[in-house]
């Protein structure tokens, strides 16, 4: 058969229960129909690493509980099961509005047929993991936003997230791309602020020199900075990085390019302190779109966060095990 069940083998937890969980969890999921064949007690024994008892054992629950039955000479059958409710954990870096379209658009999307619990891991590997610890196996899947501490070290995350199964694993918004998971709806963040300022190439011809605001503290994914950078090598413009907006005097044929929203409101309010205009004489660019950066006529580069949540709920509720570069776009307006 084709199926590869996914267990997570820890001491904490009995192994008869184990795999109890993750047949029952991805019956319950949709990943195991009826009539589907299980593997033969002796084969899954063998596959698991784990001794004949265990898998009979577990078997025999699952049987009991009215997941599975047997036939004589055939072997073991998931069983015709009333369809369940989805469980999922949806754990965020932080709070913001933009992970709050994420969160309604995967509410919208999923309508009554889950529930999602929502807690917050503020960018701490351990503190996510002591989130994944006290919910392992509770839920059907695990919606992760992987934002961490600038300096985590892929050796910090890899011990995090194995403490759930790849095929319970669904990561949001960051995309990693050595970490085994069932579902990917990522931000390309090197590769989206390029292809942006190419689109933007025309607008920012009138300025020769681009400065970023980056503030180490924010956290932001450093891709970034590279894909800006890779923009300025191309388009001869000169390249520099700042971590305060209040230390910014605004200079002439210069484009600002703002990451927090509180740094772009500090830049506005030096630039309309000075003689220059906003659009001819100095630009802005901003990241993420808000309705006041609209009223502002402030030039962004987004992605459609309230999308990347419906999209999450559309591949959980079809069983879509893919990977998807969420849609990211310019909105051309007059701060350029």
């Amino acid at each position: 058969m084709d199926y590869q069940i996914s267990i997570i083998h820890t001491g904490k937890i009995k192994k008869v229960d184990q795999v109890v969980e993750a047949i029952r969890n991805d019956i319950e999921k949709g990943m195991l129909t009826a009539g589907i064949q299980l593997p033969s007690i002796t084969t899954f024994a063998k596959i698991q690493k784990i001794s004949r008892d265990t898998v009979e054992k577990a078997y025999k629950r699952l049987r009991e509980d009215g997941y599975i039955h047997s036939e004589p000479n055939k072997g073991y059958f998931i069983q015709t099961l009333k369809p369940q409710q989805i469980n999922i954990l949806l754990v965020m870096n932080k709070i913001s509005a933009y992970k709050k379209e994420i969160y309604e658009g995967l509410m919208e999307g999923l309508g009554d047929k889950a529930k999602v619990q929502l807690e917050i891991h503020q960018y701490s590997p351990e503190r996510l993991k002591t989130i994944l610890k006290d919910n392992q196996g509770k839920f059907h899947y695990y919606a992760i936003m992987p934002h961490f501490f600038l300096g985590t070290t892929q050796k910090e995350i890899d011990e995090t997230l194995s403490l759930i199964p790849a095929s319970s694993l669904i990561l949001l918004d960051k995309d990693l791309p050595k970490t085994k998971a069932a579902m990917r709806i990522y931000q390309d963040f090197e590769g989206d602020i390029f292809e942006g300022l190419k689109q933007a190439s025309n607008q920012l011809k009138k300025y020769n020199k681009i400065e970023v605001i980056y503030p180490a503290e924010s956290h932001h994914p450093k891709e970034i900075l590279k894909g800006i950078q890779k923009f300025c090598k191309g388009s001869g413009d000169t390249y520099t990085e700042r971590s305060k907006s209040s230390d910014i005097k605004p200079k002439k044929q210069t484009v600002y390019i703002t990451l927090r929203d509180s740094d772009l409101a500090i830049l506005v309010k030096a630039i309309r302190n000075t003689d220059l205009k906003l659009g001819t004489d100095v630009g802005i660019l901003s990241f993420n779109e808000t309705v006041l950066k609209d009223l502002l006529g402030i030039t962004v580069v987004t992605t459609d966060f309230t999308e990347m949540g419906r999209l999450a709920a559309e591949m959980i509720i079809d069983k879509q095990l893919t990977s998807v570069n969420n849609p990211f776009f310019l909105i051309q307006r007059t701060s350029l």
